[in-house]
């Protein structure tokens, strides 16, 4: 027959074949995201005159700077994190060393005050023992005196 009006707006068998293919990537697209949604953000966008291998490279091309980019992102943050766990690992050191200093100079101090009170004590016990030593020979004298 001869091609009527509704012919021109039908799609022949590779369109439609093309079609097919289109929403079946598309579907699996949104598939694909649905699962990594940090995908939506890398540009997919094709050129329809460029070659099939051309749009291959030009996404993958994409979709590795994209992933370098995330994979320096990471890197930077681990790196960060080290850096705060050494900082306060170190921070924790530098307070233990405090805590410990702290502790020997107390315990310095406590032998020092005891050591300075034995030392006061046994002063003060050879004061009385001179003194006691005094009145008794002044006690003597007094004896020779009255004999």
């Amino acid at each position: 027959g001869l091609p009527g009006p509704d012919d021109e707006d039908r799609l022949t068998a590779a369109e439609e074949e093309e079609l097919g293919l289109i929403d079946e990537i598309s579907s699996k697209q949104q598939q694909i995201l649905s699962e990594f949604p940090f995908l939506a953000s890398v540009d997919l966008s094709s050129d329809p005159h460029a070659s099939k291998e051309s749009q291959i490279d030009s996404a993958l091309s994409g979709l590795r700077e994209f992933c370098n980019a995330k994979v320096e992102t990471a890197r930077e943050a681990y790196d960060k994190r080290v850096v705060e766990i050494k900082k306060k690992r170190e921070e924790e050191e530098e307070e233990k060393m405090r805590t410990e200093r702290a502790r020997i100079e107390a315990e310095r101090e406590a032998r020092a005050r005891e050591l300075k009170a034995k030392l006061e004590k046994e002063e003060e016990e050879r004061r009385k023992a001179r003194a006691e030593a005094d009145r008794e020979a002044r006690a003597r004298e007094l004896e020779k005196k009255r004999e």
